[in-house]
């Protein structure tokens, strides 16, 4: 299992995801550009390490849609999203790993980190940073399915009270006529009644 990158300065990645929020999307995000916006010593260096590991940069430095989604209203939510591919075994084991502790953290990775406790240290502190200005709310998928459900049932319903006007050209109507006959031994009566039904009932 590989070790998530980290860096040493989680206060100052705090308020780096914050500025990023109000700066413009750069064409290219490096060393030059981390300069001009202040951050100018070599240890600032890792924070565009954690940027490209949780997905705000491609391999090449440019922004992807994460980094313009992070500087929306649905930011925390997106980071979350991306947070958690990040740290994809991690959330594999503990669903609910933005929630665990600095041991918990440093005890799944101790294993994989052949480094020392600093080391170990500073990634359980770069992941809880990144979590703090996230989102993991997510829906249940259960709730999810429902609410498809219910879409389509209403589609459904929709599509059932519109009208058909392919059925309306061939419509065809039925009349049930009774017809109370007189008692009579005259056939005559008879063959006047049918006729006047063939007249004005059986006519196209």
């Amino acid at each position: 299992m590989s070790v998530p990158v980290y860096t040493k300065t989680p206060k100052k990645l705090s308020t780096f995801l914050e500025k990023i929020r109000s700066l413009g999307i750069p064409n290219n995000a490096d060393d030059d550009w981390l300069i001009r916006i202040g951050y100018d010593k070599a240890s600032d260096r890792s924070l565009l390490v954690v940027l490209k590991y949780v997905g705000f940069v491609d391999q090449g430095g440019a922004p992807t849609k994460l980094w313009s989604d992070f500087r929306t209203n649905n930011g925390p939510k997106a980071l979350g999203i991306s947070i958690r591919e990040a740290y994809k075994k991690l959330f594999e084991t503990y669903p609910n790993a933005q929630n665990l502790s600095d041991g918990e953290i440093t005890a799944f990775y101790a294993g994989d980190y052949k480094g020392g406790t600093q080391g170990l240290s500073a990634i359980s502190s770069t992941f809880k940073t990144l979590c703090a200005k996230a989102d993991f709310a997510i829906e249940k998928k259960e709730e999810i399915c429902d609410q498809d459900i219910t879409e389509q049932i209403k589609k459904t319903n929709t599509s059932r009270n519109q009208p058909d006007s392919s059925k309306d050209k061939n419509l065809t109507i039925n009349f049930n006529i009774q017809i109370n006959l007189p008692n009579t031994d005259k056939s005559d009566i008879y063959d006047k009644i049918f006729k006047s039904m063939k007249q004005y009932l059986l006519t196209d």
